[in-house]
Order: C-alpha cells, then sequence, then structure tokens
C-alpha cells in the first residue's frame, strides 16, 4: 500500500506553519512550524515559536507542540512568572542544549514554490524588500533589488517573519529549471547569496554543519 503524501502547512501564506495563535499567557504571537517545510534546522520535527522574539523549542509531535504553544513557557523574554509545564525546556535540554534555537545555517526549497533562508543569511543579504532571482546553469542567484515600477519577471517581494528570516515564492523559477527541494549551504560575495542544488543535498540527507 502506497504512504499517503505528506501535509504541506502554509498558514498565513508561510511556508511550514501549521497554526498561530496569540498565547493567553504572554500576550504574544506564538506558532507552530514544520521544521523541514519551514527551512528550521530543530533536533525534532515540530518547532513551537515566539514571533516577537524568535525564541523556539522542538518537539516530537505535533500534539506536544499544540499542548505547550498557548503556554509561551519556553520563551524566556516572555516569561512573567515560572512555566507551569515546563516539559518542553526539559526536552530540548536532554537532546543536546540549544537545539532548535539556533538561526538555520542553510537555505530551503519547499514545497516546490518557496525559497526560504534563516535570519542570519537574510541579515548578510542587508534584508532586503525585493530579490532578484536568477540561473548560470549550476546555481540558483539572489540579489538584493529595487521595487520594480511593473511587475515583471525575476523580481520577487519578500515574505518576512521572525522564525524565518525571509522568503520569496518563485514557482514558476523552480519548475523551470528543475530546482529540488532541499536544505543547501549557501555562498556570499557581497550581499549576493548562491547555492547549488545538488541532487545529493536534498532534504533528508543533509543536515546542519
Amino acid at each position: 500500500m502506497p504512504r499517503p503524501q505528506e501535509r504541506t502547512y502554509s498558514t498565513h501564506g508561510r511556508a511550514g506553519c501549521v497554526r498561530q495563535v496569540v498565547s493567553r499567557a504572554t500576550g504574544q504571537p506564538v506558532s507552530i512550524y514544520h521544521a523541514e517545510q519551514a527551512g528550521i534546522s530543530a533536533s525534532d520535527p515540530w518547532v513551537t515559536v515566539c514571533e516577537t522574539h524568535g525564541t523556539m523549542a522542538s518537539h516530537r509531535s505535533l500534539r506536544l507542540a499544540e499542548k505547550h504553544l498557548p503556554t509561551g513557557g519556553w520563551c524566556e523574554a516572555c516569561m512573567q512568572a515560572p512555566d507551569p509545564t515546563p516539559e518542553p525546556a526539559k526536552e530540548v535540554q536532554r537532546r543536546r542544549p540549544g537545539a532548535g534555537r539556533r538561526p538555520s545555517l542553510l537555505v530551503a526549497v519547499t514545497g516546490g514554490s518557496d525559497i526560504r533562508m534563516g535570519k542570519d543569511h537574510y541579515d548578510s543579504m542587508g534584508r532586503p524588500e525585493w530579490i532578484e532571482l536568477a540561473w548560470n546553469g549550476r546555481d540558483v542567484i539572489l540579489r538584493p533589488a529595487a521595487q520594480p515600477e511593473k511587475q515583471r519577471q525575476g523580481i520577487y517581494k519578500v515574505e518576512r517573519t521572525s522564525a524565518t528570516g525571509g522568503g520569496i515564492n518563485p514557482g514558476a523559477f523552480l519548475s523551470e529549471h528543475n530546482i529540488p527541494n532541499g536544505r543547501y549551504k549557501p555562498t556570499f560575495k557581497g550581499t549576493t547569496l548562491r547555492f547549488t542544488p545538488a541532487r545529493d543535498e536534498e532534504a533528508g540527507d543533509q543536515g546542519a554543519p
């Protein structure tokens, strides 16, 4: 019997976002992300994120993530009192200190439609509002761009979130050049980012360095 296809999450148009609510405990927007689809490097497949502070905690199941989402107890910056349910923090610490709380070191291609980067790489590009996308036959190239006077192919509006830094939605470009989903290590020259979408770097075959 064939294995059912994994669901693709994109709440509010954010790749990998399962759900977003305002925490009753902290008053801040908090979200659950599918780590791989959102391009987040974490020790577990599900990640809760404080959208205000960018703090993350990873969970081994969606059920656990949903249980701890409204508490906000995993975000120290939000906490005004001791967390009544501290299990998420203990789970992360048992695996590896800081796991799931550091920016992704890779650029992710997800869902055949999105290119996502962590805050570190988006900062290196100068946090542009628009990005120009190009293909040189080997590398995908992203450069900061000015807002075009008219909508034209090759320049994309950046979608920003505190969890994933920034991303664009060049579905037609990815399809045209047969760019596979995966996580890729980028290189920089000035504010220009590039990565080589080699098949041996597809998601699941390469971890964060």
